[in-house]
């Protein structure tokens, strides 16, 4: 979402602030309780100026009429129209959402009112997919298996239960022992 990362733990409060009003905006819940609202992690994307990473849940309130997966699902729909290219996204200038685990509850309080894990996780697959999709074209995945460390670790004899022997290092370890 955008935002300016922080620089100073001065910053960070203000910023907090408004990120959470900005959450509040965009889930159309002004009067949410904001002991609801946990920011998880916030991380600067260093490639978008003026844009952050947001991770945060929506806890259960104890008079509150929504449950945090209402107040989800309402904020999905309203993301996921036109597969998130839509005037709600544009105006909360809002990209790559992905929903997480569902909740868990701890006690019996609302329980009567929660879907099961298993229906809250299929009401956010189409979205999550939809994100995925967009992230796998813009975004070069490259994999590290340390396949050079496990071949320089045969070369100076130091093998050790750190030596990252994984089968996708067989083809380098192969090459190396065969010398060619």
């Amino acid at each position: 979402m955008e935002g300016k990362y922080p620089q100073s733990e001065g910053d960070r409060i203000i910023f907090e602030e408004k990120i959470t009003k900005d959450i509040t905006e965009f889930l159309e819940e002004p009067n949410l309780d904001l002991n609801r609202l946990h920011l998880e992690n916030i991380t600067e994307i260093s490639s978008k100026e003026d844009r952050v990473f947001i991770q945060f849940v929506i806890m259960n309130g104890l008079y509150e009429k929504k449950t945090p997966h209402e107040i989800l699902m309402k904020f999905k729909e309203n993301y996921s129209k036109d597969d998130g290219d839509n005037a709600f996204m544009k105006q909360y200038k809002l990209s790559n959402v992905v929903f997480g685990e569902p909740s868990v509850i701890l006690d019996n309080e609302d329980v009567d009112k929660m879907k099961t894990l298993a229906d809250e996780k299929a009401d956010t697959r189409p979205m999550d997919a939809i994100t995925f999709e967009n992230l796998e074209s813009n975004y070069k995945r490259v994999a590290y298996f340390g396949c050079d460390i496990a071949t320089d670790n045969i070369k100076n004899d130091t093998i050790t239960q750190y030596t990252p022997l994984s089968e996708e290092c067989e083809d380098s370890i192969n090459r190396y022992i065969r010398g060619f």
